[in-house]
């Protein structure tokens, strides 16, 4: 409904030399890492409706993950 709030957290795209080379790793053996990789989020969350309002960058466990917050835009709104 506009107005509506989300938020989504997903795996980030590396900035560092071991995000790289796990993301090199996942390329190469899907099944090593259990099928999880990077999503860039941003441009999804704008394409389904939403104006966002904040992204965070969180690392864990040498893992880098984006926080995205946004807010349903109005039905007339671009």
């Amino acid at each position: 409904r506009p107005g509506g709030r989300l938020v989504l957290a997903s795996m980030a795209h590396g900035r560092t030399a071991p995000t790289r080379i796990y993301e090199s790793l996942f390329r190469t053996f899907p099944r090593l890492a259990g099928g999880c990789r990077p999503l860039a989020l941003s441009a999804a969350v704008e394409e389904a409706g939403f104006s966002i309002e904040s992204i965070n960058y969180v690392t864990q466990m040498l893992l880098p993950s984006e926080v995205v917050g946004a807010r349903r835009r109005d039905a007339g709104s671009p």
